[in-house]
Parts: C-alpha cells; structure tokens; sequence
C-alpha cells in the first residue's frame, strides 16, 4: 500500500452467529480496526482504508470451523482507483 498511494482497502470485519446482534457488529468492527492499525504500521495510509463491519451477516452458514478459526480477522478486498 506504501508503494500504491493511490490504492484503496476495504477490510471487513466478521463474527459467528455467538452474542447478540450488536455485539457482533461491534466486535467486526473492533477486528477491522486491529488490521487497520497494522496497516498503518506497514505504511498504508488511513485514507487507503476503510473499514466495515457485517458482525455474523455475512458468516459463511456451512462452514465448519474451530472456535480459533473463527476469530479470522478482516478478509480485504484491493479496488483500484479509476483514471
């Protein structure tokens, strides 16, 4: 991100279907940020990133995970700016 000012990040913030739904959405959100920060640490810019949180809207409903696995942070998805 350093090297690409001009790139965007959108990391988004992901729970399972434990807790209520706004605990969920606050955890996301808290898990978003965490990555944010350390992406900041490795050069990204803030306004390279921003941050969503979906708490258990989006939780894949057939997978099987351990509970350790569960706690994946952010999945990020790159978008390149338009000329």
């Amino acid at each position: 991100m350093a090297s690409h000012p001009k790139a965007k990040m959108t990391l988004t913030g992901n729970t399972d279907d434990r807790g209520s739904r706004e605990y969920n959405v606050s955890l996301g959100q808290k898990r978003s940020v965490s990555v944010k920060k350390s992406m900041n640490v490795l050069g990204a810019q803030d306004t390279q990133i921003e941050t969503v949180s979906f708490g258990e809207e989006r939780a894949e409903t057939n997978c099987k995970m351990t509970h350790a696995m569960e706690k994946i942070v952010a999945s990020i998805s790159l978008t390149k700016k338009s000329k």
